[in-house]
């Protein structure tokens, strides 16, 4: 059985991996699906997305809108 922190702790790690790789679509789509979700997740969002980004290719922060929308 698979539990919701298992299923956080993946598309947190698929975040990580489209943002390394410079796939924006897929950044957007899996940022909407970890801000939908509960609170914790969003507070995790909200402290880490700016720095995954910087951290794993920064030139890609240039093309991405961080906003709380």
């Amino acid at each position: 059985m698979v539990t919701k922190a298992d299923t956080d702790a993946r598309y947190r790690s698929l975040l990580q991996k489209a943002v390394r790789r410079g796939h924006v679509d897929l950044v957007y789509t899996v940022s909407a699906f970890i801000e939908s979700s509960d609170a914790r997740p969003n507070d995790w969002f909200r402290s880490r997305a700016a720095v995954i980004t910087f951290e794993e290719c920064w030139p890609f922060g240039g093309k991405l809108n961080f906003n709380r929308k």
